[in-house]
């Protein structure tokens, strides 16, 4: 609204006997406008014009508050605010010089505000009407800086604003936040570090990050460093960090930087969480996808891989190797006798004792029900194979127990030669179940090579079966 101050009797020539020097006045101008935020400033404008042009009135009114000036000023403000200029009457008759002067206070062409002053003895002359005008564009650069300094101390709340929230939200974020200098030396940590990583702000601060680092820490720390600056400011990866107890655990990692200011040094930050769950699940899933769950031997999926990998590592290097097809006689009828829960504990124990007579570069899986496959990398001669499969053959011979019973087992193998007897996984296992299947007519724990009369011999075999029943159901068969 409208301020307006008025001082009775106050006779002074308001262009030669100005009361306040131009220093003194802009100083209290400032003060006034600027430098306390608790007064509004209109009337203490008002008293500095008043006084520093001899008058008996002012009035200072913000642009936004003119419908609420009156009387006079009223339409002196129109008329300065429709002109953009000086605007002025005579109230007393016969003076020589105007009684009351109005101006707009500019920004550019934006209306700030718009002061007068009135009632000077003898009115208003050159001087004083050159001074109100020098007062109005001290005032507008003045309002030009209160505006600034709102400006900047609304944007300063609005960044420590902006600092506290994002210090709230790293303080409960679920990620551990690590903050160093551009020394590397630790200056901060949040909450979620502390509870990951069991070490206290206090334990940390002005230490290394290489701490985490189980072993050759300040090395691994540069080389992670080189990277995140090669990959452009910011590095992304799974680092294997370790926990104050000393335990290690996997995390996924973000390393970057913020450039510092003037007067502030670079610093960097670390962002990991800890994906030990999540490590575990893709283990336990690929524990599903690739092992048999009784047993924990690779499955068939797992093994032809496994088997392709080593048929294509004797390609290459012109070696050989073995495939061991195990076949367990009679374990239907453990099966049928003791029940399904003591039946997989002797595929178990077969599964042990299995492993335990191979070397560690040989594989041995379960394709399903009693039949095992064991893999032979890199073998020197054909007899190697025989050997194993002996081996096998008599550790499996050995009695297992059952509640308290001794059970005897025994088994039968077919051996496949690779490349020789194929040169992909489906075809030596083809020929290996070929051979075991030659082996078990032998009689218990018995091995065989495969060979290829072998198939010649199960196609004559299919073969007669087929004509046996076409004669059959032709009335072909005569008894003579």
């Amino acid at each position: 609204m409208s301020t307006m101050a008025t001082r009775q009797g106050n006779r002074n020539d308001p262009g030669q006997g100005l009361a306040l020097c131009d220093f003194e006045l802009a100083a209290r101008l400032h003060e006034a406008l600027v430098g306390d935020e608790r007064q509004p400033p209109g009337d203490a404008i008002a008293a500095l014009l008043r006084e520093a042009l001899c008058s008996a009135e002012a009035c200072f009114v913000w642009a936004e508050q003119l419908a609420e000036v009156g009387g006079v000023w009223a339409e002196l403000f129109s008329a300065a605010r429709t002109r953009g200029r000086l605007a002025h009457c005579r109230a007393t008759p016969g003076n020589r010089h105007p009684d009351h002067l109005a101006l707009p206070v500019l920004c550019g062409e934006q209306l700030l505000a718009l002061v007068g002053v009135g009632g000077a003895a003898g009115g208003y002359d050159r001087v004083a009407v050159r001074r109100f005008a020098g007062l109005a564009v001290l005032l507008a650069g003045l309002l030009q800086t209160r505006a600034r300094q709102k400006q900047g101390l609304a944007a300063l709340a609005l960044s420590a604003d902006k600092l506290r929230l994002n210090a709230r939200i790293l303080e409960r974020s679920n990620d551990a936040v690590l903050v160093t200098d551009a020394d590397e030396q630790i200056l901060a940590c949040n909450h979620a570090f502390s509870r990951i990583t069991g070490y206290a702000e206090q334990d940390l601060v002005g230490k290394s990050p290489a701490i985490l680092f189980k072993e050759d820490g300040e090395a691994q720390l540069r080389l992670l460093i080189c990277e995140q600056i090669a990959c452009g400011g910011e590095w992304h990866g799974e680092l294997q960090f370790t926990r104050k107890n000393g335990e290690q655990f996997p995390a996924w990692t973000a390393i970057g930087a913020v450039a510092g200011t003037s007067d502030r040094r670079d610093q960097r930050f670390f962002v990991f969480s800890d994906i030990s769950e999540r490590k575990q699940a893709e283990r336990q899933i690929h524990r599903l996808a690739h092992y048999d769950a009784l047993t924990a031997l690779p499955n068939r999926g797992l093994f032809n891989s496994l088997l392709e990998q080593a048929l294509s590592a004797a390609l290459r290097k012109r070696t050989h190797g073995a495939l061991l097809y195990v076949d367990l006689n009679r374990f239907k009828h453990i099966n049928e006798s003791f029940g399904h829960a003591q039946a997989d504990s002797v595929l178990t124990e077969v599964a042990r004792r299995l492993a335990a007579v191979l070397r560690d570069e040989d594989v041995v899986a379960r394709l399903g029900g009693d039949e095992f496959v064991i893999a032979l990398p890199d073998i020197s001669r054909r007899e190697h194979a025989g050997h194993v499969a002996k081996k096998v053959l008599a550790s499996l011979a050995q009695p297992f127990f059952l509640e308290e019973h001794e059970i005897l087992l025994s088994a039968s193998i077919g051996i496949s030669i690779f490349p020789d007897d194929g040169r992909d996984a489906g075809t030596l296992l083809q020929n290996a179940d070929v051979a075991m299947a030659r082996a078990k007519k032998r009689g218990s724990s018995a091995h065989l090579f495969y060979s290829q009369e072998m198939n010649q011999r199960s196609f004559e075999h299919l073969k007669l079966e087929g004509g046996l029943r076409r004669a059959i159901e032709r009335d072909e068969l005569y008894l003579v």
